[in-house]
C-alpha cells in the first residue's frame, strides 16, 4: 500500500515521494520505505524518522535492504543503547552545549521575533528546523508552535545523540505529534516540495554549511510569505575579549547584507543582520534596524517579507500561554543546595565546564553575576525541586497550597536570575533536558507505574535469569516470569479482581509472592503486605481493616480466616488451595476491561512499626516505588550481571523495592533462599557463596553477625561487590572492622516507609565517606530545621525533614496522616545534623534524648557513637530511666571476640567522661552478649529496657 507525501521530494531527481508501509497494519512504529518511481532511490523510516542519509537505488536490488541496514542499528540495538545510557550516567560525561542550549544567548536571541512569527503563520503551516543536533530545538518549536507542523533536520548519525539518541527521545511514540524528525546532509538538495516553508528556523546554519547550496535551497523550499531566521552566525567584525577560537565560516557583517541584498532581490523579502547580545538582552518593545556593523562578533539574520517592516520586537512573554501548556527548565550550570536554599556559580561545576562555557559567553556571564550566592525562599527550593522532575507549571500549582499569583511572583525572580526558563514545551522536552543536563535517563511520568516495568525488562534481558529459586535451584527468565504474570493476571480477572481490588501477601521470601506482587500491580489491583510473623489476631485485625478478596500465605493462615487463602508451593503439603493449584484450575477468561493505570494510583499497602501495638498501614503509589527503585539501581549502579539475595520479606522497603522494583531497570537476578536459610546468617552466606552474589541488603544487625562468624566468612561472601545498608545507623567501627576484614565497600542510606525509603545514601564515588554519616539526599531536599521550621545552621542538630515527590500517598487510618506530613514536607521524628559539606548525621530520634541533672540536654545517639569508639566494643545501646522524676542514661554494649581484656565499667565512664562531660556518663553500663532483634533485624530498644527492669541485668 502506498501513499504519497506532501512537502517532501526527491532530494536526487526533484519528483514525488511515496511511502509503502512495511507493516501489515499500516503501523509506521517499526518501519516504511519512502520510494521515487523515476531515479528508483527509496529511502527508510523507522520509528517514524526519515533517514534520507540511508538511502539505496533498488533497480538492482529490489529488496529492502536499506531497511534493513538502519533496522539492525535502530531496533535491534535498543536494549544496548538503553544500557548504554546507564554506564554514561554514572560517568556524568556531559556535552556542555547541549546542557546549555536552552539558556545559551544564541538560541534565546529569537525570543524578541516569536510573536511576529506566531502572527505570520496559520494552522497546518510547516516550519522547518535545519539543525537539530541535540533535539532541543525541535521540542522547543514544536511546543511554541502546536498548530503547525515541525520538521527538524539532523546530518546523520553522529553527535550527543545519533541514530539511537533520536530513536528513543525523539521516535513517534514519545515526540509531539506536530513533530517530524528528518535525517538529512545540508550541503545537498532538501528533500522538500518549493515554497512549502511558513518560518525556516537556520540556528547555527549559515556559517556552517555550503552557502552555495543552502541559501538557494532554503529559499526555493521558503513560502513568499514566509519568515527565514539564521540566529548565530560569526561575525569578524569583533573578536571575543577574552579570546578564544571560533571555528566554521566568518565573514563580515557588511558582507552578509550585501549578499543577501543581491540573492533576495525582487522577492519581496529583506535582510537584517542584527546583534545577538542585543537581541538576547531586549527588555523594550524596539523597531526592527539592520545593524551590519555591530560591534558584535556574533549575530543573528533575520529575512522577513516587507509586510513586516516597521513591526516591532519584543520580549517573550510565557504568561501568554496556559499553565497546562508550561513547564519549567532548570539552569544546569548552577550549584543548587536546595537543603540550604543557596544557589551557586561555581566554574568547577560539571568538571570545570561551567568554567570553560562563561569563557566562551562573556555576554551570557553578565547576566548572571547576581546570581552568584542567590537565597532561595523555601518555594522557589520547592519549585526548582518540582521543575527539575517535569511537572507542568499547573501540577505545580497542584502542589502548592496558596494562591498561584504568589507562586508567579517566586517564579518571576527566578526567571529573573536566569535560574529558570518557563516555556510551552513538552514533558518530553524537559526529559531530553534533563539527560544532556545531568545524564539523568527519565522517562513520561505516565510511564511510572510497576505495570511498565516488566514487559519492558523482558525486551531487554529476555532470556536472562530474573529469579533463582534456592529451593529447587530452579531459574526462571525474564521472558519467562513476564508470561507467568500474565497467566496469573488472567487468574486473578477470572475471580473477579480488577483495578482497585485488594488482595493481601503474607509470606517469607518465595518466587511465587514476587510473581503475585508483579501480576496484581501490573493490573491495578492494590497488594496489602503483612510480615508473617506477625501473631495472628494482629494479622487478623489488619485483614478486618482492609479487607481483601485473597490473601497469598505460607502458613496455616487458610484455617483461621474467612477469607479465601491460596498457600503458595510448598514440597511437604499438597492441597487444592496450593498455589500451582489455584493458578491451573479451570477457569473461564473474564473481559479485561483495560482501565488505564495512572502513576499516582495506590499499588502497595506496607505494615510497619507504629506507636501502638497495632502496625500502620501505608499507601504507596506506583510512581513513588518506581522512583525509589530507580533511584537505588542508579545510584549505586546495579548491572545486569548482578545477583541481589533476597533476605528480607516484601514487608519492608528493603525486600520490595530491592527485590522487586529495582532489579527490572537493571537486569538484575534475584535469588531466593530456602525457608531455612531465613533462620541464620550461616545459612545466608552459604547462598551467597553458591549462587554468587554480588549485591547484599543488610542491616547493621547482620553484618555485625558476618564479623562475629569472622575469617570463616571470607570465602562464602567474596563474590559480594557492595553492601548497602540500612535500618539503623551504622558505627563507624564497625564499618572499618568490616572492611579490614573483607575489603568489601558497605553504604550507609536512609529513608522511611514514608517516603518510599531512600532519600538520603553515601555515594558510591565516595573516597573514604564522612565518617558516621548517612550520606547526602537522593533526589529529595532533607533539612535541619529547629521547632519553628527555621533552618539551623551548618553543625547543629535539629529536625530533619523531607520533601520529595515519592511521599506516601497517606495512612490507611487517614486520621494519622498529619503526624508527619505538613506542607508537602515529611517531618521524620529524627533529629539529625548536616555539616558544611553536605553531609547527614542521624543523633537520634527526637524522643531520643534526656535532659540531664544541670537542665543540659543528652543525645542517646552522641552517647553511643562515643561508646562505641572504646577499643574493643563492637556496637551500643543507649537508653534512659526515671527515678523519682529525674531521667538518667542506662548503656548497653557488646564486645568483639578479639578482645583480649574486657572494659571495666569505671573505665568506660572515665572515657565517656573524658569526651563528652561529667553530665553525659551514664548511670548503668551493662555488657550483653547479643542485642534483642525485632522482626526486621532491627534492634528492639523496648525489649532491651524491659529486661533492665524485669532485673535480667545487674549494673
Amino acid at each position: 500500500m502506498s501513499e504519497q507525501l506532501r512537502s517532501y521530494r526527491c532530494p536526487f531527481c526533484s519528483s514525488a515521494l511515496s511511502r509503502y508501509s512495511l507493516s501489515s497494519d499500516n503501523d509506521s512504529l517499526e518501519g516504511d520505505l519512502i520510494k521515487c518511481s523515476t531515479c528508483h532511490i527509496q529511502i527508510p523510516v523507522v520509528n517514524g524518522i526519515f533517514y534520507f542519509t540511508e538511502s539505496d537505488n533498488d533497480v538492482y536490488l529490489n529488496d529492502d535492504s536499506c531497511f534493513d541496514r538502519v533496522k539492525d542499528v535502530i531496533i535491534e540495538k535498543r536494549p544496548d543503547y538503553r544500557n548504554f545510557m546507564r554506564v554514561k550516567q554514572w560517568r556524568k560525561t556531559l556535552d556542555p552545549y547541549s546542557a546549555f542550549q536552552p539558556f545559551n544567548e544564541s538560541s534565546r536571541s529569537i525570543y524578541p521575533f516569536l510573536h511576529l512569527i506566531s502572527a505570520n503563520l496559520k494552522a497546518g503551516d510547516v516550519i522547518i528546523d535545519t539543525w537539530c543536533r541535540t533535539g532541543w530545538s525541535s521540542l522547543f518549536l514544536a511546543g511554541l508552535f502546536p498548530n503547525q507542523k515541525v520538521i527538524s533536520i539532523w546530518e546523520g548519525n553522529k553527535d550527543t545523540l545519533g541514530y539511537q539518541g533520536f530513536d528513543f527521545w525523539l521516535g513517534k511514540t514519545v515526540r509531539p505529534t506536530n513533530l517530524e524528525i528528518v535525517f538529512h546532509d545540508l550541503n545537498k538538495p532538501l528533500p522538500f516540495q518549493s515554497d512549502t516553508a511558513s518560518f525556516i528556523y537556520g540556528l547555527d546554519t549559515l556559517h556552517r554549511y555550503d552557502q552555495k547550496v543552502l541559501v538557494p535551497e532554503l529559499l526555493r523550499v521558503l513560502k513568499d510569505d514566509g519568515i527565514l531566521i539564521f540566529p548565530h552566525i560569526h561575525l569578524t567584525n569583533s573578536e571575543p575579549e577574552p579570546f578564544f577560537e571560533r571555528g566554521e565560516r566568518q565573514l563580515h557583517g557588511m558582507a552578509y547584507e550585501s549578499y543577501f541584498r543581491k540573492v533576495l532581490a525582487g522577492r519581496g523579502h529583506k535582510a537584517f543582520v542584527l546583534s545577538e547580545p542585543e537581541m538576547f538582552s531586549l527588555a523594550q518593545p524596539t523597531s526592527i534596524v539592520s545593524d551590519p556593523g555591530t560591534r558584535d562578533y556574533n549575530a543573528m539574520i533575520a529575512i522577513l517579507p516587507d509586510k513586516l517592516t516597521g513591526k516591532k520586537l519584543r520580549p517573550f512573554d510565557y504568561k501568554k500561554y496556559s499553565a497546562d501548556e508550561l513547564r519549567i527548565l532548570v539552569n544546569p550550570f548552577f550549584v543548587y543546595d536546595l537543603s540550604n536554599q543557596a544557589v551557586t556559580l561555581d566554574r568547577e561545576h560539571l568538571n570545570g565546564m561551567v568554567g570553560h562555557m562563561m569563557d566562551r559567553h562573556p555576554v551570557y556571564i553578565e547576566k548572571v553575576q547576581s546570581t552568584h550566592g542567590f537565597k532561595l525562599t523555601e518555594a522557589q527550593a520547592r519549585i526548582i525541586y518540582l521543575s527539575q522532575h517535569g511537572y507542568s507549571v499547573s501540577q505545580l500549582i497542584e502542589k502548592f497550597e496558596f494562591d498561584s499569583s504568589e507562586i508567579f511572583v517566586a517564579i518571576d525572580e527566578l526567571i529573573e536570575k536566569d535560574i529558570l526558563q518557563v516555556l510551552p514545551i513538552s514533558e518530553q522536552g524537559v526529559l531530553l533536558q534533563q539527560y544532556h543536563s545531568k545524564q539523568a535517563v527519565n522517562t513520561l511520568h505516565s510511564d511510572h507505574t510497576i505495570a511498565h516495568l516488566l514487559p519492558r525488562a523482558s525486551l531487554m534481558y529476555s532470556d536472562q535469569p530474573v529469579i533463582i529459586n534456592s529451593q529447587d535451584d530452579s531459574k526462571i527468565s525474564f521472558e519467562e516470569a513476564n508470561a507467568l504474570t500474565e497467566a496469573i493476571q488472567a487468574r486473578l480477572r477470572a475471580a473477579g479482581l480488577k483495578k482497585g481490588s485488594l488482595i493481601c501477601i503474607s509470606s517469607k521470601p518465595h518466587f511465587e509472592a514476587i510473581l503475585v506482587y508483579w501480576a496484581a500491580t501490573g493490573m491495578g489491583v492494590k497488594v496489602s503486605i503483612i510480615n508473617s510473623s506477625q501473631p495472628l489476631h494482629i494479622k487478623e485485625d489488619i485483614l478486618r481493616e482492609a479487607p481483601p478478596s485473597i490473601v497469598f500465605a505460607d502458613t496455616e493462615l487458610r484455617l483461621r480466616l474467612e477469607t479465601h487463602v491460596v498457600v503458595f508451593d510448598n514440597e511437604e503439603i499438597d492441597i487444592p488451595s496450593l498455589f500451582s493449584n489455584w493458578l491451573q484450575d479451570d477457569f473461564e477468561v473474564a473481559h479485561s476491561d483495560n482501565e488505564e493505570l495512572m502513576p499516582d494510583d495506590v499499588a502497595t499497602i506496607l505494615y510497619t512499626s507504629g506507636s501502638t501495638a497495632k502496625p500502620k498501614g501505608i499507601e504507596l503509589v506506583n510512581s513513588a516505588l518506581y522512583e525509589s527503585g530507580k533511584l537505588l539501581a542508579e545510584s549505586y549502579h546495579w548491572k545486569s550481571s548482578d545477583r541481589i539475595l533476597m533476605s528480607a520479606e516484601l514487608d519492608s522497603m528493603s525486600g520490595l523495592r530491592n527485590v522487586c522494583i529495582a532489579p527490572l531497570f537493571a537486569g538484575v537476578t534475584i535469588v531466593i533462599p530456602k525457608t531455612s536459610s531465613n533462620n541464620t546468617v550461616l545459612s545466608l552466606m552459604d547462598e551467597i557463596q553458591k549462587h554468587e552474589v554480588t549485591i547484599l541488603t543488610a542491616t547493621p544487625a547482620l553484618i555485625s553477625q558476618i564479623l562475629k562468624i569472622g575469617m570463616r566468612a571470607k570465602a562464602q561472601i567474596s563474590s559480594v561487590s557492595r553492601i548497602i545498608c540500612t535500618g539503623a545507623s551504622l558505627p563507624p567501627t564497625l564499618i572499618q572492622e568490616f572492611h579490614d576484614m573483607f575489603a568489601i565497600p558497605i553504604y550507609n542510606y536512609y529513608g522511611l516507609t514514608e517516603t518510599t525509603g531512600f532519600c538520603l545514601g553515601e555515594p558510591i564515588d565516595k573516597e573514604q565517606g564522612k565518617e558516621g554519616s548517612i550520606g547526602i539526599e537522593i533526589d529529595a531536599i532533607a533539612q535541619i530545621v529547629d521547632d519553628h521550621n527555621d533552618l539551623v545552621v551548618p553543625g547543629e542538630t535539629g529536625n530533619l525533614r523531607i520533601y520529595s515527590d515519592r511521599h506516601m500517598k497517606g495512612y490507611l487510618t487517614r486520621g494519622e496522616s498529619n503526624l508527619v506530613l505538613k506542607d508537602g514536607w515529611l517531618y521524620t521524628g529524627d533529629l539529625a545534623m548536616r555539616d558544611r559539606d553536605g553531609y547527614y548525621y542521624l543523633k537520634g530520634r527526637k524522643r531520643d534524648m534526656i535532659k540531664n541533672e544541670s537542665g543540659e540536654i543528652v543525645y542517646f545517639k552522641e552517647v553511643e557513637e562515643c561508646l562505641s569508639k572504646y577499643e574493643g566494643i563492637q556496637d551500643a545501646l543507649v537508653g534512659s530511666m526515671s527515678d523519682k522524676g529525674q531521667e538518667y542514661l542506662v548503656a548497653f554494649y557488646m564486645v568483639t571476640d578479639q578482645i583480649t581484656q574486657k572494659p571495666t565499667d569505671q573505665e568506660l565512664k572515665l572515657h565517656l567522661s573524658n569526651q563528652l562531660g561529667k553530665g553525659k556518663v551514664p548511670r548503668t553500663i551493662i555488657e550483653v552478649e547479643q542485642f534483642i532483634l525485632n522482626q526486621r533485624g532491627k534492634i528492639d530498644k523496648k525489649e532491651m529496657m524491659a529486661t533492665l527492669n524485669a532485673g535480667h541485668h545487674a549494673s
